[in-house]
Formats: structure tokens, sequence, C-alpha cells
């Protein structure tokens, strides 16, 4: 019984070949067993070689129309899969055990879905160390990224939109709850703190979890060396004489749309009014709306006493010199 078949056509050699190890060859450029081993089906391990012998394996396949719709293979250390071509669009399915589609890349929407037909999907990234660096869970929709010594730091859950930030010991210190509209800084024995920098670096202002205080650059921060051009205030207590005390309500809406619900009795100024006699107490928004800084209008309160406490003084010595003078005369 032969163990080859030899084919030939001019100066093309090709045969086909079964070897001592029960693996069928396909060979080029020789007879019997010879020549360049193109590929193999293996009898032990099941499987089929294409290339070698100074050649690339490739596999092709291709529509009616002669077009390639798959190609797998490379030219020198570039390796390709190319699905889809000659008018259709590439697709490739994954199914489980019981038939159900576990992993679906479709091509002509440019979609990878992981997880169908009753099963959750999840995407699972590891990095150079083997630990777990992303983990996105069908199963419970959240989102987990972890360091690099694979301890969750940021978890994402959509249910409820909630973003928890946790330390190295995977306690959560920044937690934010869109349906309660809370932001908590600091939980489990940690303290919560704010700091906002300028781009010097600078804090501008700090809040204080463990003592409650919050300290504001342009409010606290008065020192001389930082002014130029300081002059007294003049007058002070006619603009605070022609300043207006109110009660109000604030809208629940803006000026233009006014809730149904107005929000409970407030005491202060109206922002129009305080512009017109100290407009550097006023500032006005992008939109329009003013706003009164209350802090700095202490200045101009003290000043006020200051200047009625000095009316007060000039009128008593007037009142003393009017008594003298009287006293004198019933003394006469």
């Amino acid at each position: 019984m032969t163990d080859h078949q030899n084919f030939k056509n001019g100066d093309n050699h090709f045969n086909i070949f079964l070897n001592d190890n029960g693996d069928l060859e396909f060979n080029a450029n020789g007879d019997s067993g010879g020549g360049d081993t193109r590929m193999v089906i293996s009898n032990v391990a099941s499987q089929v070689t294409i290339g070698g012998s100074g050649q690339t394996g490739q596999v092709q396949l291709r529509s009616a129309t002669g077009q390639n719709t798959l190609f797998l293979g490379g030219d020198s250390f570039e390796t390709n899969a190319i699905l889809g071509g000659g008018g259709q669009f590439g697709r490739v399915l994954l199914n489980d055990s019981s038939h159900r589609r576990t992993v679906d890349l479709n091509a002509l929407t440019g979609a990878l879905v992981l997880g169908a037909d009753g099963v959750s999907g999840t995407l699972q990234i590891f990095s150079d160390n083997g630990q777990t660096a992303v983990l996105a869970s069908g199963t419970d929709r959240s989102l987990r990224l972890s360091d690099e010594s694979g301890a969750q730091r940021i978890v994402l859950q959509a249910d409820d939109g909630r973003l928890q930030l946790l330390n190295a010991t995977g306690t959560a210190t920044v937690d934010i709850e869109p349906d309660a509209a809370v932001l908590t800084l600091g939980a489990n024995g940690q303290d919560g703190d704010i700091f906002i920098r300028d781009s010097t670096g600078s804090t501008t202002i700090s809040c204080d979890g463990n003592s409650g205080k919050v300290v504001c650059k342009s409010l606290e921060q008065s020192d001389g060396r930082l002014k130029t051009d300081v002059a007294p205030l003049a007058g002070a207590l006619e603009n605070v004489l022609a300043l207006r005390g109110v009660r109000y309500r604030r809208r629940r809406g803006t000026a233009a749309i006014a809730a149904a619900t107005d929000g409970p009795p407030e005491i202060g100024f109206v922002g129009q009014e305080v512009e017109r006699v100290c407009p550097e107490l006023v500032s006005t928004d992008s939109d329009g709306f003013k706003s009164v800084s209350y802090s700095r209008m202490t200045a101009v309160l003290v000043e006020a006493i200051k200047e009625q406490q000095q009316l007060i003084r000039e009128q008593a010595a007037a009142l003393d010199e009017v008594l003298r003078r009287l006293s004198a005369v019933e003394a006469r």
C-alpha cells in the first residue's frame, strides 16, 4: 500500500505523503514526501498546520464573486484576522455549552456585546502584574477600578448612579449619592476636608470636616501688605441711612419664572438698591443677578457708628455748654 501520491505539471511538483507519525503532509517542490511542507494534518494532536518551510500560513474564504470574506494569516511579524468583504460584513459569535450567545462582535454596528440570551456580560482587564485593573459587571451594573495591588479604589453603581472613592484599606472616603443629592467627604473614622487652590497651588478656600471651620482667603486675609491705595471711608453714616433692610421670600425658580411655592421668610437687602449706594458691595453674575457681600458691609457699619458717635459727642458738648450758660444765668 503506497504512503504517497505525486503530482507533476511541467516543472511544478507536488506530493501528498503519510509520514511515520501518521501525519498527512502536503508538500511542494518535491516527490514522495520531499520538498517544502505547506500543510500538515496531525494524527496525534488533531490539528491542522498551514505554513512552514519559509512560508507564512494563510487561510482565505471567498464569496461567490471571488472576494475574500475571511482571511487568517499575516506577512512578516504582522498577524491578521479579517472577517468581511465582498459586500459582506464581519461578525463573530461565541456561544456557551447551552448554545446561548455570550459574545457578539458585529462589524456592521461596530459593537461588542458581552452577554446575551439570559447571560450577564463581564469585562475584565488585567494589569501587567496579573491583578484586575478594570472590572465592568453586567450582573450588578457596576464599574470598578483597582490600583496596582488589585485593591478597588473607584466604584460606580449604575442602578443609583452612586460613585465611591476608596482608600487603600477599601474604606469609602468620598461618596456621591445622586438619589439623595448627598456628597459625603470622610466616613468610617475619616475626616472629610475640602481644599480649593489657585494656579500657584495656594489654598484659597478650605473646609475642615473635624472642626467645621471654613476659611476663605478673600474673607480672612486682610494683611496690609496685600493692599494698596488704602483710604478711609467717608460719608458712611449717610450711606447706611440710604440703605433699606427688607423682609422677603426667595423665589424657588428664576426671576423670570417664579415657582409655585416660595422659600421661607428672610431678612436682607435688595442688590439693586445697595448697588446705587455702595457699588463695591455688589457683584453681578453672567446672568445679570446681583449678589451682596454682607461681610464687607461690616466696614461701612463700623464707620457709620463712628460718625454717629462723633455727632453724639459734639451734641453732648454743645448741650453741656448750654447747661453751663443756663446755670450762670440762674446764678446771677
